[in-house]
């Protein structure tokens, strides 16, 4: 009857505890319904509601995003297993569940060179290379032959010579008039400024400069009136002009820094002076005087052609051509 009366009791105490708090009340009622220590019982169905979806919920992680921009699964290492939910009851763990990392693959790197305003710029070589400065020699007409220094400007666009030289000849020109020929010779002086319209070995040039020119002929003059015998005559004619120089070329530079070259134009003087001087010695009859000598008609002859020759390059206009250049430039 006690016992009876004790059961009654519990089962009523348990009714209004559920009333009351209904978890509380499920606690108490497994709590009642624990099996001893070693007895394996049957689980309730209140615990087969509750044990997969806590095993859910420890499965299920959520994902996160490292510093380096790679999405990286997290997902409990592969000795780790799942807890039981509740301990002690006999009821076995959810087995372990494979796991893998799952990365983005990297994207291939593509080179760029962004400006301050994140915008991309074009890489572009460099079109031209710096100042150029040089030497070269050349072969010309009229003045024969020429060396100077050169300067080449970065843009390429514009280049600057300064040339100087000269050349002398022995015994030119030889004729009846003048049996030894002349003795010739050339100098100069210049300075050329260059205009490349393309950038490259073509160019339009005008050089302004100044030159001399030196024509020395020997003769011995005949004199048979009045009085007979014979003498020595010298004649020198000197010839100094400015003188512009248009003209056109191409001026060729290797990798290396050798450079080639040739031109065409026209050589102008302007404003020359002419200095002709005569020189007679060597008279063999000392009645003769020099008014008898200049007199004679091989003397006259022989004056005209110096003469001639000297104002032919002095004075008068000439074509230029500059036959071959070569040099250097760094």
């Amino acid at each position: 009857m006690k016992k009876f009366f004790v059961i009654t009791l519990l089962t009523s105490s348990l009714a209004l505890a559920q009333i009351e708090n209904p978890s509380d009340t499920q606690t108490a009622a497994d709590s009642v319904n624990d099996p001893a220590d070693g007895t394996l019982a049957k689980p309730t169905a209140a615990q087969k509601k509750v044990v997969p979806n806590a095993a859910k919920k420890a499965q299920a992680v959520p994902a996160t995003k490292p510093m380096s921009g790679k999405t990286t699964t997290n997902k409990l290492a592969p000795t780790q297993a799942v807890p039981s939910v509740i301990d002690n009851d006999g009821i076995e763990p959810v087995p372990d569940q494979p796991y893998e990392i799952e990365e983005e693959k990297p994207k291939p790197k593509v080179r760029k060179e962004a400006t301050r305003d994140n915008t991309t710029r074009k890489e572009t070589p460099a079109a031209h290379d710096g100042h150029l400065f040089g030497f070269h020699g050349d072969i010309n007409v009229p003045h024969i032959l020429n060396y100077g220094l050169d300067y080449w400007h970065s843009s390429k666009y514009f280049s600057v010579a300064l040339n100087a030289g000269g050349y002398k000849i022995n015994n030119l020109a030889k004729s009846s008039d003048l049996p030894n020929g002349a003795n010739f010779k050339i100098s100069n002086q210049e300075a050329v400024l260059r205009y490349h319209p393309f950038a490259g070995s073509f160019y339009l040039g005008l050089g302004f400069g100044k030159h001399e020119v030196n024509v020395d002929a020997n003769r011995q003059i005949q004199v048979t009136s009045p009085v007979s015998g014979t003498a020595d005559v010298a004649i020198n004619d000197k010839i100094k002009a400015n003188y512009f120089l248009p003209h056109i070329g191409w001026l060729w530079k290797t990798s290396f820094g050798m450079t080639f070259g040739m031109d065409l134009g026209y050589l102008s003087p302007s404003g020359p002076s002419v200095d002709l001087t005569t020189k007679i010695s060597n008279i063999s009859n000392p009645l003769v005087t020099e008014d008898m000598v200049k007199s004679t008609d091989d003397y006259k002859k022989a004056y005209q052609e110096v003469v001639d020759n000297s104002e032919k390059f002095g004075k008068m206009g000439l074509p230029y051509w500059t036959v071959f250049r070569i040099g250097y430039m760094f």
